[in-house]
């Protein structure tokens, strides 16, 4: 069960990552054609914001969701809480004094002793994870998105032409998804001993390279590469 969560953790990492990618690409689009192009029609950003904002909700929703689809990292605390073994004091201490120095070194103690207070401050003071804070990381989880969530209900999902039409904010969708990559890391470093720095992800390869030239030139006769022309 616990290579279960490892596995569920890993989906959960890749769903992450992706929102982050996203924030990168909308963030950087955004500002890149506000400034170049401040009198511009608003139409494309618009749309494309738009398009941002629901794929982020979409996935702020699925991770949040109880069912047992392996991206639902409510369902990986669940898990957690049901069985509160998979994650004890004793195996965290030890990885983490393992992973700072050898057995008789005072690195080796000091790794121990910093696993034992972190543990202590995220999953309580006994032998294995405490299914009350647990369940108090799921309910914290759950109000986190839940403006979110219900967004994506009314708005994505199901539309409700006759209730009362819900707006949210990119900054509320945000807080979110920073919220959630925070419980995913609280989880992580305790089964595996790292986190991931969500805010700070990288896109390997120069994803702005379509984006150097107009894709839609102003005069016609305009050549688009060799021997491609739009006159």
């Amino acid at each position: 069960m616990r290579t279960n969560c490892r596995d569920r953790l890993r989906v959960v990492e890749k769903e992450l990552t992706r929102c982050y990618y996203h924030q990168q690409v909308w963030t950087d689009i955004r500002a890149a054609v506000t400034r170049r192009f401040p009198h511009a029609d608003g139409t494309f950003i618009n749309s494309y914001s738009q398009m941002y904002g629901n794929g982020q909700a979409m996935a702020i929703r699925r991770l949040v969701d109880h069912d047992e689809k392996p991206w639902s990292l409510w369902r990986l605390y669940e898990m957690i809480r049901r069985n509160p073994q998979l994650v004890s004091r004793a195996g965290y201490v030890e990885s983490s004094g393992t992973n700072f120095g050898e057995p008789g070194t005072w690195q080796y103690e000091a790794g121990r002793e910093r696993a034992a207070d972190g543990f202590t401050s995220s999953m309580g003071s006994g032998p294995d994870t405490d299914p009350a804070i647990v369940a108090e990381y799921q309910q914290r989880m759950t109000i986190a998105a839940e403006k979110v969530k219900e967004f994506v209900d009314q708005r994505i999902a199901h539309l409700d032409p006759e209730g009362m039409m819900l707006d949210i904010s990119f900054d509320e969708i945000h807080a979110s998804l920073d919220h959630l990559a925070e419980a995913a890391n609280r989880i992580q470093v305790l089964l595996d001993g790292s986190t991931v720095m969500y805010s700070l992800v990288t896109i390997v390869g120069d994803w702005r390279e379509p984006l150097r030239s107009s894709l839609f030139p102003v005069t016609p006769s305009h050549t688009w590469g060799p021997g491609v022309s739009f006159s």
